[in-house]
């Protein structure tokens, strides 16, 4: 279950990131407005997207759940 709203939790992010915006300025921001997320889901949030934005323009035919995969692996 925590899997599952980890998942949910990531494609929020990616849902209402800006691109326009650096990541490492819109994270913050993010977590100030969800302060339900505790330091750990923080933390668990931050690596799968910067994992996810890492693989750069790889796999652009995958869905965002399948490149994430990939991106983590």
């Amino acid at each position: 279950m925590k899997a599952l709203n980890q998942l949910k939790t990531f494609l929020r992010i990616l849902d209402e990131y800006p691109a326009d915006t650096p990541l490492g300025k819109f994270l913050p921001g993010f977590y100030r407005q969800n302060k339900q997320m505790g330091s750990t889901d923080r933390k668990v949030a931050g690596r799968l997207v910067y994992n996810y934005f890492r693989l750069g323009r790889a796999l652009p035919e995958l869905p965002a759940e399948e490149r994430l995969m990939v991106a983590e692996f």
